[in-house]
């Protein structure tokens, strides 16, 4: 309230304010209403109730994350005080183990063209090579960046549906911590963004790769089909609104590989069209080790019998037994030949990983009772 002197008296407030106040008034001559809108900057509001109005409230591992992990984004205002802004757009990058690739994606996230203000959450799935101190220490230099926890999710589902809840931006971009974004990335998927929800940008398989093929160049103009069915959005360059994100259910949780297909298919499915941007590349860095090639092939087939299961009924079809037979047979005859003919290690890559693929469908199909080949 204000006294007789003209000097405002703010019941509960710490008197440092109240003397701040008063005589910023007196020097600029400010109305009193204004008076609760200065206060107001230097005290923001504090959060209501975890219940209120009969919703539930979050979950415990869901309230302690935004509890400790929710530093505002920042601007100054006309009394050199710092205020909240809420980032334009949230880019969530998960990390496991990619220690050797990390300072390329750090530099080419901190040189985005983007101008207005973005959000970077490095959600850390419990990595032991020194990934989540390369993160610390680059986040401590990138504005409103940040390091979660996410050691105890499950899959790269989980961790990037993790991210999401804590992200406070409503369009959220999805890069992999192996991969390289293009300087203007952020720029275009907000561009996007403005008439699309959701966004599959270019995939570039040449620039990080020793070995290009000429299918790699595809992926620039149109994003990837597979099982001859419906185009997805790479969840190494993906760009979605946040509350369509979370209306879906975000990423499947029970899916190490072919996630971003299923949430991709569920999206068009309830009537989302997916965009395609070829202005937002993504330099995306492909497996060279034989072993690894196998382990993520085999994974993959299997993936590929899950997605059959789910999306038989609304059109998704499998070869008939004999012609997939025989069609595998003639594949393999091919494959073989070409490796036993050449040296080239692109060749015998490619073969591991359609070799790897096939056996990932059957032990796929065996273990789901679904033949899908």
């Amino acid at each position: 309230m204000v006294d007789g002197a003209g000097s405002l008296r703010l019941e509960g407030r710490p008197r440092v304010l109240v003397n701040e106040i008063n005589a910023i008034r007196g020097r600029r001559r400010i109305p009193g209403p204004l008076i609760w809108v200065l206060s107001g900057l230097t005290y923001p509001k504090m959060p209501g109730p975890a219940h209120r109005g009969g919703v539930r409230a979050p979950r415990a591992s869901t309230a302690a994350l935004w509890s400790t992990a929710r530093p505002p984004a920042e601007r100054v205002n006309f009394r050199g005080e710092r205020r909240s802004v809420d980032p334009v757009v949230s880019i969530i990058m998960p990390v496991l183990n990619a220690a050797e690739f990390l300072e390329a994606q750090f530099r080419s996230l901190a040189a985005q063209t983007f101008a207005r203000p973005w959000e970077l959450l490095v959600a850390d799935n419990g990595s032991t090579d020194g990934s989540r101190l390369i993160a610390e220490a680059w986040c401590a230099r990138i504005p409103n960046a940040r390091v979660l926890d996410a050691g105890t999710c499950q899959g790269p589902g989980s961790v990037r549906n993790l991210a999401a809840l804590a992200a406070r931006a409503a369009l959220l971009a999805f890069c992999d911590a192996d991969d390289v974004v293009d300087s203007r990335w952020l720029e275009a998927c907000v561009a996007a963004a403005e008439h699309h929800p959701f966004i599959a940008g270019a995939i570039d398989l040449v620039a990080l790769n020793d070995r290009p093929h000429p299918w790699d160049l595809v992926m620039l103009k149109k994003p990837q089909t597979i099982l001859g069915f419906r185009p997805f959005a790479n969840a190494a360059n993906m760009a979605i609104s946040k509350p369509l994100f979370l209306d879906a259910g975000g990423f499947p949780e029970d899916m190490p590989v072919s996630g971003d297909v299923d949430l991709s298919w569920r999206l068009q499915l309830a009537g989302h069209q997916l965009h395609f941007e070829p202005s937002a590349v993504v330099a995306k860095r492909s497996r060279h080790d034989i072993a690894g090639a196998w382990h993520q092939s085999v994974q993959r087939g299997m993936a590929d019998v899950e997605l059959y299961r789910r999306y038989r009924g609304v059109g998704l079809k499998r070869s008939p037994l004999r012609a997939a037979a025989a069609r595998y047979l003639r594949r393999t005859a091919r494959e073989s030949a070409t490796v036993a003919s050449s040296l080239r290690f692109r060749h015998r890559f490619i073969w591991v990983a359609a070799t790897a693929r096939r056996w990932g469908r059957f032990r796929g199909s065996v273990r789901a009772r679904t033949l899908y080949l």
